[in-house]
């Protein structure tokens, strides 16, 4: 039997080691086939995990309706690309997907692992996010903030000026969904004192979806977040 059956089959019992790489940026990088599916983990967090990403598919199923009119989208951290790929195969949408990576060997994973099984193409820039937004203009119906380092949001994308920047790139009524993960207490101190003193500021019709170790911060482009800008 193919090796590639063979994988496929075993996932269901245990997780398969499929290629294991490093970057610069990412000492440790490692596929796993589970459960059907494929994962990408870093050293101390889950990057992608097809439809299984089940922070952002959750948000998404809260969101709907709002998702039935999105036709752009901005992915910031395309990791193995589970949002393009759920919201193509589990919301059943046409989107337009720009996608934001800064490591270029987890963009070649994605090219090897999911971009086949993919009917959408998404647009890939490599680089960084903050870059990005400072010298594009575009805005998007829907922008997916998931950058990590390991496990933590680099700094300055916890900073009022990044928010903003997430702000000035959505169109009216557009939605932002941005993740954090909350495993530890000091997680949770430190994502109150963000949600509370830098993000509800510039969104401040936002909610908070909790999840068992993420906190999912949606907010939506209004004319109200428009004047605390």
């Amino acid at each position: 039997m193919n090796r590639k059956y063979i994988d496929f089959f075993l996932s269901f019992f245990c997780d398969r080691l499929i290629e294991q790489s490093q970057s610069d940026l990412n000492p440790e990088l490692k596929v796993f086939l589970s459960n059907g599916r494929y994962k990408l983990v870093t050293g101390h967090a889950v990057y992608s995990y097809d439809d299984r990403y089940t922070n952002f598919l959750q948000s998404f199923r809260e969101l709907k309706k709002e998702l039935s009119k999105v036709k752009t989208c901005l992915v910031l951290g395309l990791g193995m690309g589970s949002i393009p790929l759920m919201l193509e195969r589990k919301m059943n949408l046409s989107v337009d997907c720009t996608a934001v990576e800064l490591d270029p060997e987890i963009i070649r994973l994605y090219e090897k692992y999911t971009a086949p099984r993919l009917k959408n193409k998404v647009r890939i820039t490599e680089g960084d996010a903050w870059n990005y937004l400072a010298s594009n203009p575009s805005k998007f119906d829907l922008i997916c903030m998931d950058v990590f380092e390991d496990a933590k949001v680099p700094e300055k994308f916890s900073s009022p000026q990044f928010c903003g920047m997430l702000r000035d790139h959505l169109h009216e009524d557009a939605v932002l969904i941005y993740n954090r993960l909350e495993e530890t207490d000091q997680d949770h101190r430190e994502n109150n004192i963000f949600f509370e003193n830098i993000f509800q500021p510039v969104f401040p019709d936002a909610r908070v979806l909790k999840l068992e170790a993420n906190r999912m911060y949606i907010a939506k482009k209004s004319a109200a977040s428009d004047l605390q800008h």
